[in-house]
């Protein structure tokens, strides 16, 4: 395939000339551009509203859990460090299990949303539901169906 384009470009420069083959080359690649233009179309509003959010009441650069780094991208500066929540192997509601993992790599935050943990991080799904009392609530926000809940340690 890669060969019958490739004689087909040349065709079209005897034919055509080069100005014309070079433009009918850079339409070829504007399918591909759109299409990556609209797979960022549902971008998650309510990871930029928390890292903003985070931004502007951390001084001093916190680690973070959670499961989307666009919290950490838009909290900018005041993100040491992101801590993905997949990286947890042991069921993390039974015992102390969950401070250990927390105290292993020195977060201290936990974002918690309804958008990425019932797919990807069920094992965090308590922190929905019922999150352990050690966990502090400072802030929840939400846009749509979608809510997001920063806990401080």
């Amino acid at each position: 395939f890669v060969g019958a384009g490739i004689h087909s470009i040349e065709e079209i420069v005897k034919k055509w000339g080069r100005s014309v083959a070079l433009g009918i080359l850079m339409l070829s690649f504007v399918p591909g551009y759109r299409s990556l233009l609209l797979s960022f179309k549902e971008e998650p509003i309510e990871q930029k509203q928390l890292g903003l959010w985070i931004q502007g009441h951390f001084k001093t650069p916190q680690v973070i859990l959670g499961p989307d780094w666009r919290t950490c991208f838009y909290a900018g500066p005041s993100c040491r460090r992101f801590v993905w929540m997949f990286e947890a192997r042991s069921p993390l509601t039974e015992g102390s299990a969950l401070q250990e993992f927390l105290r292993s790599k020195g977060v201290d935050l936990i974002a918690a949303d309804t958008r990425y943990i019932p797919k990807f991080g069920p094992s965090f799904d308590f922190l929905l539901k019922e999150p352990p009392p050690n966990l502090k609530p400072l802030v929840s926000l939400s846009e749509k169906d979608n809510k997001i809940t920063l806990y401080g340690l």
